[in-house]
């Protein structure tokens, strides 16, 4: 402010500050482009300054276009932020908030954070330079990464000792990343499409983890690491390139959820006709097999006598044993879901 002096009107751009603007579309940011024009102080008020403004832009014909023409007074308040503070009780979607009062972020979800990143500074901006700082959010317990452009993890990334529930889907991991086995309290990672090819061994090490989605990589065969995750609840393998299941699953004798979807012009969609492994898992309730090549529903399902929820569609099967499935409570067969009560207690 102390640059503008009184009555002189000063053309944009200049040297000595910087004019930027944004367009808020429905879910997005839109920078304007070409801002130019004049900024003229009109008095000489440290705290309410008076100022006029003759600014156009260019759109995306490279018209110009105006853009903010007018007077305003602007109120300059030391305290505003104190006496405006919102209680967002520990969940927050804005980073830079959240590095603001990092003892009380508990929950971060910047997928539209991320989203407005990439649109101000493009699609080969990279993920935004703040992430280096979610270490200092030590009392995070959920955070939500999705569609941010990572590569690999940030720095610092292994000082979220508290962090429970981890999405980095839609990212571009090419590497599994290790750091994360120094986050003893993590319980769900989601891995969905990134560049995945294999899961290493030293995954054994997440001793915690009963959540796990590898959807969409880049896989050509069962990863047989996953076996090493004992406490493992629900696992996700859609696309995963797989014919059969491996009877070394049978490791997983905790895993109540699996799916093994298929998406019918990926070029590694599963095409499993073979699920005896799964007998051996006796407390799986929740089964998908959506979109693999079935002639017949395999005889290994019927012998899940937990099944509460199965899901074939699009497997080329139009009927089920029901009355061998007496646990059943959710069928996807076709096109639409079948649901059945529960049996009333006596």
């Amino acid at each position: 402010m102390n640059d503008l002096a009184v009555g002189q009107r000063m053309p944009v751009p200049n040297a000595a500050f910087t004019i930027i603007g944004y367009d808020r579309a429905t879910w997005h940011f839109e920078q304007f482009q070409g801002i130019t024009g004049t900024i003229t102080r009109l008095n000489t008020s440290a705290t309410q300054p008076r100022l006029r403004f003759d600014l156009q832009y260019l759109d995306a014909k490279k018209r110009r276009k105006p853009l903010l023409r007018g007077t305003f007074t602007f109120r300059l308040d030391a305290n505003y932020f104190e006496r405006t503070r919102k209680d967002f009780k520990g969940r927050y979607d804005d980073l830079r908030l959240a590095l603001k009062e990092p003892a009380k972020v508990k929950s971060l979800d910047l997928v539209t954070y991320a989203i407005q990143y990439e649109k101000r500074n493009g699609r080969d901006s990279g993920p935004d330079t703040l992430y280096v700082r979610l270490g200092e959010l030590y009392n995070l317990e959920e955070l939500n990464l999705h569609l941010s452009s990572l590569p690999a993890l940030p720095v610092g990334f292994t000082n979220l000792k508290r962090l429970k529930k981890l999405n980095l889907g839609y990212n571009d991991l090419a590497q599994f990343p290790i750091e994360l086995y120094q986050l003893d309290s993590l319980r769900e990672l989601n891995l969905e499409l990134n560049r995945l090819d294999s899961i290493p061994e030293s995954i054994k090490q997440m001793k915690n983890l009963q959540v796990l989605n590898l959807n969409d990589n880049r896989l050509v065969r069962y990863p047989q690491a996953v076996n090493g995750l004992a406490n493992l609840h629900e696992l996700h393998l859609g696309n995963a390139n797989l014919r059969t299941l491996p009877a070394s699953i049978s490791r997983l004798q905790n895993l109540e959820i699996i799916e093994l979807n298929s998406f019918w012009n990926n070029p590694r969609k599963n095409r499993i006709t073979n699920v005896d492994a799964l007998k051996t898992l006796p407390h799986l309730r929740r089964l998908s097999l959506k979109d693999n090549p079935l002639d017949s529903l395999p005889s290994a399902v019927y012998q899940l006598k937990q099944l509460e929820e199965l899901n074939i569609q699009y497997t080329g099967l139009d009927t089920v044993d029901l009355q061998r499935l007496p646990k059943l409570r959710k069928l996807e067969l076709r096109y639409r879901p079948y649901l059945f009560p529960k049996p009333t207690q006596p």
